[in-house]
């Protein structure tokens, strides 16, 4: 019998998803919204590994929510992105689980720059409508397996790390 659980190695993972913010304070700037879900399938794997179906799990053994309570940052763009910049951070012990979906506040810097300032108002206005979390996989446990496609696995223990 093979051992359905995997310890896994590797970099920073992205996935998003269309939200908009349910919460606005435009006087404090901070937004809250969703930032991941258990409910979407994203299709993993490519050139080094096997595609894999990935659903990231959401309950509260599965998520490591410390980074993002601590302060995570939230960028335009990924990090890892050229264009890429730091618009504000979640604010501290914000993160939660929520019917199966990640959900934070974060705040909006205030300094004077005029791309801070375009998604800022974007986001009031109903413009920007999608989020984007960074994160890291520790486990997956395999959950389906189908001759011909690529199988089914739950991340069973991951760390988001930054919000997009």
């Amino acid at each position: 019998m093979r051992d359905l659980k995997q310890k896994v190695e590797g970099g920073l993972l992205g996935r998003s998803q269309q939200v908009s913010a349910t919460v606005i304070d435009e006087e404090k700037r901070i937004v809250r919204f969703s930032f991941s879900s258990e409910a979407a399938e994203v299709a993993r794997g490519g050139m080094f590994e096997e595609p894999w179906v990935e659903i990231l799990g959401h309950k509260k053994t599965e998520v490591n929510l410390e980074r993002l309570n601590s302060g995570a940052p939230l960028y335009y763009h990924h990090p890892n992105r050229a264009d890429s910049v730091r618009v504000g951070k979640i604010i501290e012990g914000s993160a939660k689980l929520k019917q199966r979906r990640g959900v934070a506040d974060a705040q909006f810097s205030r300094r004077d720059d005029p791309i801070v300032e375009g998604v800022w108002r974007d986001v009031v206005d109903g413009i920007l409508t999608s989020t984007s979390v960074g994160y890291s996989i520790l486990e997956r446990t395999l959950i389906e397996e189908k001759q011909g496609e690529p199988s089914k696995y739950r991340v069973t223990s991951w760390t988001p790390a930054e919000v997009s």
